[in-house]
């Protein structure tokens, strides 16, 4: 959701009005996410043939190894602006949209696996409401495994040679699953706040999974401001357009990521336990020390896990810690990416 954070000041930069609403903010947000990442000096391009950012290096003398960041769970690709913007001094930093979300449509193959445990004969209806309870039913199959793949195999379209790879939320679960793998040139792995393991304290978000309710789920400008509370221990100033338009794209995406969510959520849930232990490249977990939807008493499974891991919890910041505490995070992110060179 830091997404929203994002677009404000880009519409800013361009002289666009606050108090407009509608249609008109539709076409404001779509022109923000277009030139908000270049007028920072960021390329919106296609790299391996996906949607992507990048953020070029500044240090041309440099020959660190381009950093890949995943996005989390319903979002896209420039909530990792921070990210792109505080660590491409040294480094290329690219962030994709993941199939499925942003600007990158499911590719009809890896659509066809994702649905296949859907079609079972019954009366499912595509257009019906994501079932936690389902979810939580099944263990990870076959298209768990078709979506990792995708990911490790647009890594090496994108990228040649060796590479680190970061992922928050949802996007550092599929980095942990791709990391398992053990794909050639993988470095080193960052993880914020990262899904997959099931925490021995269950908060108020995990219970209401639990009651089968989305606590993310977005209908009215109340519910937005309550997942964005839920997502940043300081929220950002959101203007009630950028809102609106928000969710408006959240509703239009909704059926494909809902899609995904399905396919992927016994993975998020607490199917990256049992592959942490094939996971050989140093890794860094940062957790938010105030993360209301996972829960910090989960870092220490990643820690035992993990054959190389340094768990860090960032005091004060919730589960989008990089744009609660950019600085503090990039920093550490930077000195645990530097220690390799």
């Amino acid at each position: 959701m830091i997404a929203c954070a994002i677009a404000v000041p880009a519409v800013s930069a361009i002289g666009v009005a606050m108090v407009l609403s509608g249609r008109l903010g539709d076409g404001l947000l779509h022109l923000a996410m277009r030139w908000g990442p270049r007028l920072r000096g960021i390329e919106r391009t296609r790299r391996g043939g996906w949607p992507c950012l990048v953020a070029a290096r500044r240090a041309s003398s440099t020959d660190a190894p381009p950093l890949i960041v995943l996005h989390g769970l319903g979002v896209r690709k420039e909530t990792m602006l921070p990210l792109l913007e505080g660590l491409r001094g040294s480094r290329d930093v690219l962030a994709p949209d993941l199939p499925g979300f942003g600007e990158h449509d499911l590719e009809p193959k890896l659509a066809r696996v994702l649905r296949a445990d859907r079609d079972d004969g019954g009366d499912h209806d595509e257009r019906a409401p994501l079932r936690f309870a389902d979810v939580i039913a099944r263990t990870p199959g076959p298209e768990v495994d078709a979506y990792v793949a995708a990911i490790e195999a647009w890594i090496g379209r994108a990228v040649d040679g060796p590479f680190d790879l970061a992922g928050a939320s949802m996007g550092g679960a599929l980095a942990t699953a791709v990391a398992a793998r053990r794909p050639a040139g993988l470095r080193r792995l960052v993880l914020l706040g990262p899904a997959g393991v099931r925490a021995p304290r269950t908060n108020e978000f995990m219970e209401e999974v639990a009651r089968d309710v989305n606590p993310l789920a977005i209908e009215t400008i109340a519910d937005f401001d309550r997942v964005i509370d839920l997502n940043f221990t300081t929220p950002p100033r959101i203007p009630t357009f950028v809102k609106r338009a928000l969710a408006r794209d959240l509703k239009r995406r909704q059926p494909v990521q809902d899609l995904v969510t399905d396919a992927l959520g016994p993975l998020l849930l607490d199917g990256i336990r049992d592959r942490l232990a094939s996971v050989a490249a140093p890794t860094l977990v940062l957790w938010g020390g105030a993360d209301e939807i996972l829960d910090p008493s989960a870092a220490p499974i990643f820690e035992e896990g993990l054959p190389d891991a340094v768990v860090e919890i960032v005091d004060g910041a919730g589960h989008t810690l990089h744009g609660d505490r950019p600085r503090e995070v990039i920093a550490r992110i930077e000195r645990f990416l530097d220690d390799a060179e």
